[in-house]
This record gives C-alpha cells, structure tokens and sequence, in this order.
C-alpha cells in the first residue's frame, strides 16, 4: 500500500490518497519459482550422483570383468544424455520466457503421440529386462 497525505495551498491537511496493490499473483509465482528451482536441483542432483559414483568406482576400485565396466559406462552415459536433456529443457524454458521464441500451437495426433511415448518405455524396460 502507498499513501499520500492532500494539503491544499495554506498546508490543511484535505485528507489521504490510498493506492493498494494486489500482490497475490507476484507471491505465487515466487513461490511456483522456488518450486521450480528445487524440483531442477533434484532433478540435476540425481544423475550427477550416479555418474560420480560410477566414474569414482571406475577410477579407484575397477570391476575386473570387463562387462562390469561396459555396463558402469552405459549408466554413465544414460545419465549424462539426462543431463543433456534437462539442460536443452532448461534453455527452451530460458527462451520461452524471454520471448526470445513462441510455441506453434498445432493439432497433434494423440494416438501417435501415445503410441511413440510407449515406444520408449518399452524400449527402456526391455533394457532392464522388465516385462
């Protein structure tokens, strides 16, 4: 809230001019930032871990079966191609936010969609041997 107090040319007082601002929409998005900022931390966190883990055991106490080592550097990689994506997902945000560039907004076919996210999930699990 601001306020100024009126006087008029003698200096009696006239009375006050109050101007309220609504702060509701500022506070929810300072909070919806910090969320967002502890979400990406997390996010970031979780493979930095692995791969320093892995790179760690690698460096000081190597598996000796040489398909330990492809599989530890599989993980690694998997892990690093995450930090990849969370970074250029980080970036695209940057500049969505900026106004540095507009979404296209176009008709998708959710089926296809759908079909092409289980793809990948299939194709993951099948790593891990789940059925």
């Amino acid at each position: 809230m601001n306020a100024v107090r009126l006087r008029d040319t003698r200096g009696n007082f006239l009375g006050s001019i109050l101007v309220f601002h609504d702060t509701t929409d500022i506070k929810r998005f300072e909070s919806m930032r910090s969320d967002f900022v502890a979400n990406v931390s997390h996010e970031l966190r979780t493979p930095l871990t692995a791969i320093r883990g892995y790179v760690e055991t690698l460096l000081h106490t190597p598996p000796s079966d040489p398909e330990d080592n492809r599989q530890f550097l599989e993980i690694i990689d998997r892990h690093s191609e995450r930090l990849s994506r969370l970074t250029e997902d980080l970036l695209t945000l940057s500049d969505l936010e900026s106004g540095k560039i507009q979404l296209a907004v176009q008709s998708v076919d959710a089926g296809q969609l759908i079909q092409r996210v289980l793809e990948v999930f299939w194709d993951q699990a099948a790593r891990k041997k789940i059925p």
